[in-house]
């Protein structure tokens, strides 16, 4: 796998219209694994995945991630997706057609930030420790409508407790209230 500021540096310096619909899957043992804005594009067009958002010393900075068995790689390509394979690394184009007129570039970029927001961090490597933060993490930063929402698209009531579900249905309600 290619080295993680390398993986962030290629994420963040999107620049021609192309490669903002590009979804850059890295090799990581049995897994492929999507950072950032490849990350947020799989979660937003593809499948709903667990999402991962860790500080990470040796970038200095936090990551988000998500990642997928390599043997359910075909469940990821949706029609008329181009498939790119470089050496272990696969590159999933998207249809031009998911994507707005050029001049709503911003737009995406305020979605994918809203959506990178929204993800609690996770503090820990244990599977379940990050989800109880999930109310304090988010009631430190102002939310918006959009940022909300995003948050309750990205959560993964199939892996959360009920517990963990009345946790982040009451935390989306404070936010609500707080945003009326």
């Amino acid at each position: 796998m290619a080295q993680l500021t390398e993986i962030l540096e290629k994420e963040h310096s999107r620049t021609m219209p192309e490669q903002k619909r590009e979804i850059y899957l890295y090799s990581d043992g049995s897994f492929f694994r999507a950072y950032e804005w490849s990350a947020w594009l799989i979660v937003r067009y593809i499948r709903q995945l667990t999402v991962i958002r860790r500080a990470v010393k040796s970038a200095d900075a936090e990551v988000v991630h998500v990642g997928f068995p390599k043997t359910t790689l075909d469940k990821y390509k949706l029609d008329g997706t181009e498939v790119i394979e470089k050496e272990n690394d696969v590159v999933l184009r998207l249809p031009q057609s998911f994507f707005p007129p050029e001049e709503d570039a911003e737009q995406l970029q305020t979605d994918f930030s809203n959506w990178r927001q929204a993800q609690p961090v996770t503090t820990t490597k244990k599977k379940n420790a990050a989800l109880p933060a999930i109310a304090t993490e988010q009631t430190t930063q102002p939310q918006t409508l959009s940022g909300i929402m995003q948050r309750v698209l990205a959560f993964n009531v199939i892996n959360s407790t009920p517990l963990q579900c009345m946790q982040f249905i009451s935390d989306i309600q404070q936010q609500l209230t707080k945003l009326i």
